[in-house]
């Protein structure tokens, strides 16, 4: 496929007006972060009447608001880690006090509420050191309960969306932070993951829900801990909650990514190549799959 094509950089004050001039058939995001993930570019895209791959405005704006994802698991029954939000460090301390305790038990993850690419994510093992994070953060925190196991990705694909082969990520030193994302070497990946088959149709299941919930389309990448069966029958996921447990163990789902990356590093090309796509026929799906949805508009 031939194509001339453009780069455009949101950051430049005449991007508007020269994307506008460029007048391309399809728009490729490939952004991260707030103004990229969270339906701004998207909502512009939309106005100007440009097709773009990728989920749209409330799709993209739901899934990078971490707040947000979690009532969208909760309302479709998706297994999810115990979570608290922490608007500030007085609610913290209001709520350390409450004989509820409504936090999640120690260790807690911390994440900024709109942030990809684990930028800013911290593990907190007291209750003092949480303090501390939420006066030097000053900032809308999600607190979570840490899962203990295995990491998976389920990335998603396609028109209607379907399950492309799962991945495990093994990291070489601790946690899948922003270096172990993007530097070659620092993460081991197992491609298709080592999973049974009745926990594959089980991630299937919980996936094709969300994807079909929120509207995601094109290209999705969802965040999994699979902690092992003997603690997941221990702590159950949400309050009556069905045990009904896979052997590998209870899946925790965290996230959902709306731009997957497409580096050499990239969990969804690899996935695709495993699947038997290489790397220039996903990008031309993926821009038939933009043109395609204009196609259905218009009919």
């Amino acid at each position: 496929m031939n194509v001339s094509y453009e780069k455009f950089d949101p950051a430049d004050a005449g991007m508007p007006a020269a994307l506008m001039a460029f007048r391309p058939d399809v728009a490729f995001p490939a952004l991260h972060g707030p103004g990229g993930e969270d339906g701004c570019i998207q909502g512009f895209l939309e106005s100007a009447g440009i097709p773009y791959v990728g989920s749209g405005v409330a799709a993209s704006a739901i899934c990078m608001n971490k707040l947000y994802t979690k009532w969208a698991f909760e309302a479709l029954a998706i297994p999810t880690p115990r979570w608290a939000l922490v608007e500030s460090a007085a609610d913290l301390e209001e709520k350390l006090a409450t004989p509820e305790r409504s936090l999640p038990p120690f260790p807690v993850v911390v994440k900024p509420l709109t942030e990809g690419s684990s930028v800013g994510v911290a593990f907190v093992k007291t209750a003092v050191d949480l303090v501390a994070l939420a006066e030097k953060r000053n900032m809308p925190l999600l607190v979570e309960e840490r899962i203990v196991g295995r990491e998976l990705t389920l990335p998603v694909f396609g028109r209607p969306i379907e399950l492309l082969p799962v991945i495990e990520i093994r990291p070489k030193a601790g946690f899948f932070d922003f270096d172990a994302k993007y530097t070659n070497g620092m993460t081991d990946y197992i491609c298709p993951a080592d999973i049974s088959a009745e926990l594959r149709e089980t991630l299937n299941g919980h996936a094709m829900r969300i994807a079909g919930a929120l509207g995601l389309r094109h290209m999705s990448r969802i965040d999994v801990m699979l902690a092992g069966p003997q603690s997941a029958t221990e702590k159950p996921p949400l309050p009556g909650m069905p045990r009904n447990i896979p052997p590998d163990g209870q899946p925790y789902f965290l996230e959902i990514n709306t731009i997957p990356g497409m580096t050499a590093t990239s969990l969804l090309p690899m996935s695709a190549k495993a699947a038997g796509i290489e790397f220039p026929e996903l990008i031309r799906k993926l821009i038939d799959m933009a043109k395609g949805a204009r196609a259905d508009e218009k009919s």
